[in-house]
């Protein structure tokens, strides 16, 4: 398996926190994944997961039919 690469800004931010801020590089590397984490849920899983209460439909295709019948009317 091979490592992430992180895009050269992320490196540049994530260094600057603990060299020019004072902060600890646990609690970077913590605040860094904690992003990471929400992004993935936020940006990737939540939008395509079925849903029961939205009879079945990702969040996305349940958004879509609700404006749609806003459009009809």
């Amino acid at each position: 398996m091979s490592k992430p690469r992180f895009p050269e800004e992320f490196k540049i931010e994530a260094v600057q926190q603990v060299t020019e801020r004072g902060y600890p590089v646990a609690e970077v590397a913590r605040e860094e994944a904690r992003r990471d984490i929400f992004d993935y849920i936020e940006m990737f899983y939540n939008p395509k997961r079925w849903h029961g209460s939205a009879n079945g439909l990702s969040p996305v295709e349940f958004e879509k039919q609700y404006f749609q019948r806003f459009k009809s009317v």
